[in-house]
């Protein structure tokens, strides 16, 4: 499905694991969980989070108080290969409360000093990641030179570089956290 796929990345177009598994298809483009981690040390596993999508959400339009131009919905983020293991970021059938189909604001686009935190993964050089079952949480990452390609709340794409004030790139995150910074 090649509306799932971006096709800057290499990687896409995957549906088979290390050990040619079928694993239904990864996707390029995921949804924004807000700016945190996913389960966290006494957290409720990834419920409630400050974001549009997460485990069990059911955010509605009016849910979004600081205005759909403002608030991010779906980014994207670069998909690895399995080679020695699994790697389940952007794989569709994975449940939202692991973390591979949500994105965070957390770290701004593409920051590779910040490995992505997810219980399964294998870093690459546009997509380092960390193994761990706590703070999970994707940065949004794209092969495109210098920025990632976002959806807003209110059905606008468009591209957020790879600069952007970290505060102001948070914010953009939360739905209903009273911040409006400019993404520009």
């Amino acid at each position: 499905m090649n509306v799932y796929a971006c096709p800057s990345d290499p990687n896409t177009r995957r549906v088979f694991t290390v050990a040619s598994d079928p694993q239904g298809f990864h996707s390029n483009y995921v949804a924004c969980a807000g700016s945190t981690s996913l389960n966290t040390a006494g957290s409720n596993g990834g419920e409630k989070l400050n974001g549009i999508f997460y485990w069990k959400s059911k955010t509605k339009l009016v849910n979004i108080t600081d205005g759909t131009s403002n608030t991010l919905m779906v980014s994207e983020i670069n998909i690895s290969q399995d080679i020695a293991g699994h790697d389940v970021r952007g794989r569709m059938y994975n449940p939202a409360r692991q973390g591979s189909i949500l994105f965070s604001t957390l770290n701004t686009p593409n920051n590779r000093s910040t490995p992505d935190r997810l219980q399964y993964c294998q870093s690459i050089p546009m997509a380092p990641c960390t193994g761990t079952t706590t703070d999970i949480n994707l940065t949004a990452r794209s092969h495109h030179e210098g920025m990632v390609m976002a959806a807003l709340a209110d059905g606008t794409v468009r591209p957020i570089v790879d600069g952007i004030n970290a505060a102001i790139y948070r914010a953009a995150g939360t739905r209903d956290g009273a911040e409006v910074g400019n993404l520009d």
